[in-house]
Order: C-alpha cells, then sequence, then structure tokens
C-alpha cells in the first residue's frame, strides 16, 4: 500500500531525536556533540520506502524510511526517519527495526535499535556515516522491522528497501528525476 490514508497526527553524529546510526545502532542524549564532517547543506539523493505492514500477537503496525544522503567529502551523511504507525498496537508496544545502506559495491551496514508504540503515528531519526571512497555511491536504505523475544508473532519479520534517486532540489520539476 503506497498511502497511510488513516494517517494522523561508536557514535559518530547525534539527531534530533537523539539516535546515532554508525557502525552500530546506539542512543545518545540529544546533546551530544557531532564532529564537524563538513556536510553539504543539501542533499545529494533520497529515498522512501512503501509502508510495510506486520503483525505482532494479533495486532498490526506498520513501517517505513525516508533517507537523505548529504556529501561530507569522503563521506556521506545518510539521515534515515523511521516512521511507526503503532495506532491499533497496545501502548509500549516494542518493535525491533534495523535501518541500514547498501553501497554500490554491495556491502550492507547499518544496525538495530527499537522503537516504542505510541498512539498514532510516531518517527524518529537516525544518522549514518559511511566512507565512499574509490567512486562508490549509495544505492539502497533498508529497514527492517521484527517483533521482540518473548512476544507472540504469527507473521514473521519484515522490511522494505528503496532506492536512492539523486534529489533535484524543491525547484525541480517532477519530470526531471
Amino acid at each position: 500500500m503506497s498511502g497511510r490514508p488513516r494517517a494522523r497526527g561508536k557514535a559518530l553524529v547525534a539527531t534530533m531525536a537523539g539516535a546515532v546510526l554508525a557502525a552500530v545502532l546506539i542512543c545518545a542524549p540529544q546533546a551530544a556533540a557531532a564532529p564537524d564532517l563538513n556536510c553539504g547543506p543539501i542533499p545529494i539523493a533520497v529515498a522512501q520506502s512503501e509502508w510495510q505492514d506486520n503483525v505482532i500477537g494479533i495486532r498490526s503496525y506498520a513501517m517505513r524510511v525516508k533517507s537523505e544522503v548529504y556529501p561530507c567529502g569522503g563521506y556521506v551523511r545518510a539521515v534515515h526517519y523511521v516512521s511507526l504507525d503503532a495506532s491499533r498496537l497496545p501502548l509500549g508496544t516494542t518493535v525491533r527495526i534495523f535501518v541500514g545502506t547498501r553501497r554500490s559495491d554491495g556491502k550492507w551496514y547499518g544496525g538495530t535499535t527499537t522503537m516504542s508504540s505510541s498512539q498514532n503515528i510516531s518517527a524518529r531519526g537516525y544518522v549514518q556515516v559511511r566512507g565512499l571512497g574509490g567512486g562508490l555511491r549509495l544505492t539502497h536504505v533498508r529497514l527492517g522491522h521484527f517483533a521482540e523475544s518473548g512476544q507472540a508473532v504469527i507473521t514473521p519479520g519484515d522490511g522494505s528497501t528503496a532506492r536512492y534517486v539523486p534529489w533535484n532540489g524543491p525547484e525541480a520539476k517532477p519530470g526531471n528525476r
């Protein structure tokens, strides 16, 4: 399903949500100082996955990821925004997630963390820094999600992958992609 019609309402870099994605996905205080990576202010590529539905116990939820890639010299900073529609889950239900990127050499890199359900749709931001020497580029972002151990499940973990496309800027015409 492409839209959600019922939608409402080694740490390297910290984000506004206070989570960090580097060698592993770890949480850090929002006030943690981010190193100066000399990153550009405008993304060079973007990706957004479709909503993926899954079930914990007998209740469904859905997740998706939107990602923006910023140039930082020999590195890139990928900012991932993970959305969780847990309006049908009991408050505080934990969902384990994996967020990672794939380079053009086929190597995936990312980490895992958890998100807890709240009312309606919630989102968290994660930042991942990857080296891109030798002409490499990021090609895909992946969001995997599954139940925590001990939770009753009737479906296996699920996930979605989205391909990065060049960011043409807000002034770009839709036909310029």
